[in-house]
């Protein structure tokens, strides 16, 4: 059976950046796709049952014609190998909650999300990707309307060392479907002294293979976690970061959500993929 991801559209321009990498990663590592499209369908308060029931029919037919009609194109502009494609529709209202449920529908491994481009990451993300990262039980990918297709060779993987273990053991077998590497960061403000940083090491050493490397890096005071990061991605050379949330306020809510790292631009064209910590 073909692990999928779920790639929710709404037909415009700047969704098909999550396509294109849908694309990337369909290619790379045999996933198939199922294209989500959410078309809330109104019902007039005069019309019976039966009208609306047909009207509804119609409306969902005309979506998925529209959906098919919009993957084309868009993959004209991703084009690669045939992959196993198939394409939902729901009517729902809530969008974000759609999302969800359609995941659970298609037997998803994973959402593949556009973002809304450059901005504080809830700008980026908007409400509908913050509602399913934040929900979701599977990982979510976001990227960045600026994304361009390119094969998936370095995985950049902040950690805050508490799971490493665990952690590091998904990252290993994403990275091995795409015959990438993985860099490992961890930010500490002590990381420059001995004792602080030798202790690190011990726990660096402990996790090394042949596919993992770390790099300990000294987080500076004047400047935010996410700060640091967007940096490190450019410097390394990231085709895809990796971060860890309990989807409750944790690591990653502290890294981006709060108001100093709000301020922060991400500027970057790198997807994230956003992992629930369960």
């Amino acid at each position: 059976m073909s692990r999928t991801l779920l790639v929710p559209t709404d037909l415009s321009p700047r969704s098909r950046a999550g396509v294109r990498f849908a694309a990337q990663l369909a290619e790379q590592a045999g996933y198939a796709i199922t294209f989500f499209y959410c078309h809330p369908v109104l019902k007039p308060t005069r019309w019976s049952e039966k009208k609306y029931q047909e009207h509804l029919v119609a409306e969902v037919e005309k979506a998925n014609r529209n959906l098919r009609h919009f993957v084309r194109n868009a993959y004209r502009s991703a084009p690669g190998q045939k992959v196993n494609i198939r394409f939902l529709i729901s009517h729902e209202f809530d969008v974000s909650r759609a999302i969800v449920e359609a995941a659970d529908e298609a037997g998803a491994e994973a959402i593949c999300m556009s973002s809304r481009g450059a901005g504080g990451l809830r700008k980026l993300l908007g409400s509908n990707a913050e509602y399913v990262i934040h929900r979701a039980p599977v990982p979510v990918f976001i990227v960045p309307q600026g994304y361009r297709r390119r094969p998936v060779r370095n995985i950049f993987y902040a950690s805050d060392f508490n799971a490493i273990a665990r952690e590091l053991k998904y990252v290993r077998q994403f990275a091995r479907r795409l015959e990438a590497r993985v860099v490992v960061y961890h930010y500490d403000y002590m990381a420059d002294v001995p004792e602080v940083r030798n202790k690190l090491q011990k726990t660096a050493d402990k996790y090394r293979y042949a596919d993992v490397m770390f790099r300990i890096q000294k987080m500076h005071i004047d400047k935010s976690l996410s700060t640091h990061i967007e940096k490190d991605m450019r410097s390394c050379s990231a085709s895809l970061g990796v971060l860890f949330t309990d989807q409750k306020r944790g690591w990653f809510d502290k890294l981006f959500m709060t108001s100093n790292a709000v301020k922060a631009v991400y500027n970057t064209t790198v997807p994230l993929l956003i992992v629930p910590r369960h």
